[in-house]
């Protein structure tokens, strides 16, 4: 049941993914920028993405020039989300926060602030592909707005498409900054086109990346790649909505007919290939493949469009609903994805089922009720199941980490999560126990978090450190992402700080005598599942190797 890969085998892969993107500077927040950018980030708000400075435009972090930031548990990055008086943290006047904290001296005509990375607050799954905003500075502290799908499919849009582009969305080019999730910009309409944009570069990008194996700091011959497709599909995407708001497929593999989404596939395919040519060995999609996939991405792009469960008086609520229900028909385009990855093959089925049996019950045939996805639905039980579920899944009752559905306030603060893994035959064992303190006694949740962990048998890097036979101490932050997950940022020497996502899994209030919580690199997109208990600490973390290893287990010696 349980993953036998050990915590330490984790640490390792997103050290080394964060080694191979050059990325041991310390540039956050350094003393030597003048220029400081704020904003948020909108897809819902994404929490722990990295937002940096694409100083050329070319969808990659070339160097230690493109400063960078992590976006907070409520997506901001520099100032947080302001509160009920309007007050804002300014993150980059206090070092506290310096993860938060985006400046910088070098500017261009060309310059965009890209985002990559980090998770969905309303659904809690990885983000998927990029998000891009325009720069339009004076050389002073700048608020940026927020970056979302809208401003994305407008960067990306050539200028003779821009009039297009805005008419689709439905806004002038100064809204497309706006936060049409809250306030006095909240906006349903504007919510449905950022979903019908954004889900559907999202599942061209899962299809690309997937076969081009691309992810963050990933390099090939010595040439460091882009962290995701992402910029391209936008690009085709921009091109196809300026031409027409009603994009088609086709099922018919014999059809002569126009295959909107799968030419925009193969525009997004070719221009990646032409601009990174290490990709070249990979052979390009098929056009079968294409209009597979194109199928796919109609048919949500068609429902966002259609569906009556987004209207002028839908709350928040509603909306992440749907968010919810877009998020698992992605997962579904790639679970097929890594499939075909698996075994060398494509996505060739132009049956849709794999889509249209997880839309919402709107008339069109779906298997699911909007409605069943609320907060406490289990997203990843329903993405990881071999085949496309009948019901949706939920958390079990009380098993909240925060708010739970009586309205009563939890927090993780001053509490431990004790996870533990051994093998049938205890060649591999490891436990971790991460302890979690609160920012401030008004602030409880956010705050530092210790790792303590020890194992056996594990092959990664780690294995030659001393103290991870006994106890290994790694410091970190930790945000809330949602009622029933936390992000956690380690920090790794010489490594800066890169988010982990711990969550809930709706297996049962108990397993084995234990809690069951879930445990997710976003290096990989893979959820580690560890048993583990949750419980009080009165006393201070630790905060050496020989004090951790005074916390945990002995392990068995093989």
């Amino acid at each position: 049941m349980f993953s036998k890969k050990l915590l330490a085998t984790s640490v390792s892969a997103v050290t080394l993914a964060l080694v191979g993107c050059g990325a041991s500077d310390q540039d956050t927040g350094s003393s030597g920028s003048n220029v400081q950018l704020s904003g948020l980030v909108v897809d819902p708000y994404i929490s722990g993405a990295t937002v940096y400075v694409d100083l050329n435009n070319n969808g990659i972090r070339d160097n230690v020039l493109e400063k960078k930031a992590l976006t907070d548990k409520d997506g901001y990055f520099s100032k947080s989300k302001p509160d009920a008086s309007g007050n804002q943290i300014d993150y980059c006047a206090n070092e506290v926060y310096e993860r938060y904290c985006l400046r910088t001296t070098q500017l261009s005509d060309d310059a965009v602030l890209r985002i990559e990375g980090g998770y969905d607050v309303a659904t809690g799954q990885p983000f998927t592909g990029s998000l891009v905003v325009d720069l339009n500075l004076n050389g002073a502290p700048a608020d940026v707005g927020a970056a979302n799908p809208l401003t994305s499919l407008f960067v990306s849009a050539t200028e003779a498409q821009e009039a297009a582009i805005l008419t689709f969305i439905g806004a002038t080019k100064e809204q497309l900054t706006e936060d049409f999730l809250s306030g006095d910009s909240f906006n349903s309409e504007r919510f449905r086109r950022a979903m019908q944009v954004h889900k559907a570069v999202a599942i061209m990008t899962t299809v690309l990346d997937t076969r081009y194996a691309l992810e963050a700091g990933k390099e090939f011959n010595d040439k460091k790649l882009p962290a995701t497709s992402g910029k391209y599909v936008y690009e085709a995407v921009a091109t196809l909505l300026a031409n027409t708001t009603t994009p088609t497929a086709s099922t018919n593999t014999n059809t002569t007919a126009i295959d909107n989404w799968a030419e925009a596939l193969e525009s997004a395919e070719t221009t990646l290939r032409s601009d990174v040519t290490s990709l070249t060995s990979t052979s390009a999609m098929t056009p079968n493949s294409r209009q597979a996939v194109g199928n796919r991405v109609a048919a949500l792009f068609n429902w966002l469009k259609d569906t009556t469960s987004i209207t002028s008086t839908s709350s928040q609520d509603d909306l992440y609903k749907n968010a919810r229900v877009a998020d698992f028909a992605v997962g579904q385009v790639k679970r097929e994805a890594k499939a075909a990855k698996s075994s060398n093959s494509d996505i060739t089925s132009t049956d849709n089922a794999v889509i249209t049996g997880v839309l919402g019950d709107t008339g069109t045939g779906g298997t699911f009720d909007v409605n069943n996805f609320g907060k406490d639905a289990d997203l990843d039980s329903l993405i990881k199941a071999s085949s496309t579920p009948t019901s949706v899944s939920t958390f079990s009752t009380g098993t909240e980490l925060f708010s739970d559905t009586s309205g009563s306030e939890k927090t993780v603060a001053a509490q431990v999560l004790k996870m533990d893994y051994a093998d049938s035959d205890s060649t591999k064992q490891g436990n971790a126990y991460l302890y979690f303190s609160a920012l401030s006694s008004a602030v409880d949740t956010q705050g530092s978090v210790t790792l303590c962990v020890n194992a056996v048998g594990d092959d990664s890097d780690l294995k030659d450190l001393e103290a991870i036979k006994t106890g290994l101490y790694i410091a970190g932050s930790w945000n809330r992402l949602n009622d029933y997950s936390v992000t956690v940022s380690l920090d790794l020497p010489g490594v800066p700080d890169q988010p982990l996502i711990i969550k809930r899994t709706a297996l049962g209030a108990t397993l084995n005598d234990k809690d069951s919580f879930q445990f997710a690199l976003d290096s990989t997109g893979d959820l580690e599942t560890w048993t583990g208990s949750l419980a009080p600490f009165n006393s201070t973390a630790p905060s050496t190797d020989d004090a951790c290893a005074a916390e945990l287990p002995d392990l068995i010696a093989n």
